[in-house]
């Protein structure tokens, strides 16, 4: 083999190895990830209600309407949510103890298994209570979505529910504002429910 292709092919060979990566450590800026925060949960209308059994709710006690006409009755209505109780097991319907002087109903349509007018003379006030499926973020979006709240996100669950504690049952407590009247008790869309005591 002649010199020169010696010569060639150890430099080739040389710069080849010479090329090769390098020992040092390198570092690279890489931006975070901006986070958005979720939009404020506002209005003049609300909807506070309880979901039964906390993990998987099948039960759904919901009070909606004007925030101020709301008012005077969700300290009582959260206080009967800590007596439902499920003497006959999670997949009977619920008993709960009603506060003095409210009115109780029985069931109504296909979806409504019991209501509660906190003031009889205002039909329009009324706890409904449904069964369903659908889980705590499926019901809390569907629920904010009739009070106007369309971009509800699973980051709002933490911030719109809380563990309430029933008779030998945790539950969720919820309470969402939105800018929209909800629908109309015994008009609009409601969910599956069951009796009371």
């Amino acid at each position: 083999m002649p010199l020169r292709v010696l010569f060639v092919s150890f430099v080739i060979g040389w710069t080849i190895v010479g090329c090769g990566p390098s020992n040092e450590i390198q570092t690279y800026k890489v931006p975070k990830p901006v986070e958005v925060p979720l939009p404020e949960l506002t209005g003049d209308y609300q909807i506070l209600g309880a979901m039964f059994p906390e993990d998987n709710p099948q039960y759904f006690f919901k009070f909606s309407g004007k925030a101020s006409d709301l008012a005077p009755y969700a300290a009582m209505f959260e206080k009967m949510m800590t007596s439902v109780r499920f003497p006959n097991g999670l997949d009977k319907e619920p008993f709960w103890d009603t506060p003095m002087g409210w009115e109780v109903g029985g069931k109504r349509g296909e979806f409504v298994l019991a209501t509660v007018n906190p003031d009889p003379k205002n039909k329009l006030l009324e706890i409904s209570l449904s069964q369903a499926g659908g889980g705590v973020f499926g019901n809390a979006k569907r629920w904010a979505g009739q009070i106007g709240q369309v971009n509800f996100k699973p980051g709002h669950v933490p911030k719109t529910t809380k563990k309430i504690m029933g008779d030998k049952v945790a539950g969720l407590w919820i309470d969402i504002r939105g800018p929209k009247a909800p629908p109309v008790p015994g008009k609009g869309p409601m969910m599956m429910g069951n009796p009371h005591q």
